[in-house]
């Protein structure tokens, strides 16, 4: 099994600061947004060691992202992401009722 190094793009980077503050102040709920986030980035760091384990998505959706994309879940979220070498490269985070298959 190979070790990953992890790279969040810009885009996901914006995706959970987004998220996060969708929780925070449209729910009026910060707590639950610190564990929401701390779940979403439990999910991507477990990708350090099991990456390659996912399913390549073959929807038209996904081509957006890349050639070989892959997605795991936490609850409502995707989190999107390519494997190139060593490195996972995470895309989006995005809720996966968004996704058109």
């Amino acid at each position: 099994m190979n070790i990953y190094e992890i790279v969040i793009s810009v885009q996901a980077r914006k995706d959970l600061l987004s998220l996060a503050a969708a929780i925070s102040i449209d729910y009026s709920s910060p707590l639950t947004s610190k564990k929401y986030i701390d779940g979403v980035r439990n999910s991507i760091n477990s990708l350090k060691h099991g990456a390659e384990s996912y399913s390549i998505q073959t929807s038209i959706f996904y081509r957006q992202y890349g050639f070989n994309v892959r997605k795991i879940s936490f609850k409502k979220m995707s989190i999107v992401y390519l494997i190139v070498n060593q490195y996972v490269y995470i895309k989006a985070i995005i809720p996966t009722s968004s996704i058109n298959d």
